[in-house]
């Protein structure tokens, strides 16, 4: 089981991300801005960060840019619903995933991230 944070500011995705990993086995702990998700990832304990690109406060960037600043290594994944916003970021993540998803998608990319 690993800690994941999911950082997501559209309440009906964080549910249903949390719902499949939960089901997956994992511990989730969820935030809706990019600020709140950034102090708790800050605190540590987390084996993943799973973020969203565009927030009304931190960017999925900034978040990665500040984590990464702070010596915080766990490995941080991209959601974004722009596919081609989140092409031109993609490369600075551990992962990318497109908005809208399949519930094999996550579970499939999560674990690949969680097995190496």
């Amino acid at each position: 089981m690993a800690q994941i944070l999911v950082i997501e500011a559209e309440e009906m995705v964080r549910m249903v991300v949390e719902r499949i990993l939960t089901h997956a086995g994992h511990e989730v702990t969820l935030a809706s801005t990019g600020e709140d998700g950034l102090s708790q990832a800050l605190v540590g304990g987390f084996d993943l960060v799973i973020t969203e690109l565009e927030m009304p406060d931190l960017t999925g960037v900034q978040v990665l840019e500040i984590l990464r600043g702070t010596g915080h290594d766990a490995p941080v994944m991209l959601m974004a619903g722009d596919p081609a916003k989140g092409d031109a970021v993609k490369s600075q993540f551990t992962a990318f995933l497109a908005k809208p998803f399949q519930m094999a998608d996550l579970t499939t990319t999560v674990n690949r991230i969680l097995d190496t």
